[in-house]
């Protein structure tokens, strides 16, 4: 019997079991905290929670929003993605994803690019798992975009763009890119 799970699959369960989506979102956490910081390697995630973890980040803006502040912020605690997943309105999780995306802006701490380089490494476990997807694709423009590497920002936003031309996150780097708003170097 395959057990084999398809991103399709962990979409409609996530999106029908909060327990699920709560024990799902809490274990892809400590993944993610455990990769950026360089303890444990993406490849070493078994295929379907791979794929879990892909379908939290399609079904669930925060799960995508906390990768992308843990990725630029690396002072960003696992408490930190908690609330930001599990509290997206609440005043301490707005304030931390504002606080991460200007200092990252205005570049008085840019990307550290090790830190990029295994989120880069854990969108590709995740693409070679479920395949392109709208929000994989959009988050490796952001930090594409945030590293200051135009040419694949432009690259993986036409790629969300074109297999959802609704996505915010990928019109937000079209816009930046089409206007030449970058991050500062001061």
């Amino acid at each position: 019997m395959n057990t084999t799970t398809s991103l399709q699959d962990d979409v409609k369960q996530l999106s029908q079991d909060p327990q699920l989506m709560l024990t799902a979102g809490r274990q892809a956490l400590d993944s993610i905290m455990r990769i950026l910081d360089g303890t444990h390697q993406p490849e070493a995630i078994g295929h379907d929670r791979l794929t879990r973890m892909a379908a939290l980040i399609e079904t669930s803006l925060p799960h995508r929003d906390a990768l992308l502040v843990a990725t630029i912020n690396p002072d960003t605690t696992r408490d930190d993605l908690t609330t930001i997943t599990e509290q997206p309105h609440d005043p301490a999780a707005v304030k931390l994803i504002f606080t991460s995306l200007t200092t990252c802006f205005e570049g008085r701490t840019p990307v550290n690019q090790e830190r990029a380089d295994r989120a880069y490494n854990l969108f590709d476990q995740l693409t070679a798992a479920v395949g392109p997807t709208p929000h994989l694709s959009a988050s490796r423009a952001y930090l594409a975009w945030a590293a200051r590497d135009p040419d694949q920002a432009s690259s993986y936003m036409v790629q969300a763009l074109t297999l959802d031309r609704t996505n915010n996150l990928a019109a937000l780097i079209a816009l930046a890119l089409s206007k030449n708003i970058n991050p500062t170097d001061d």
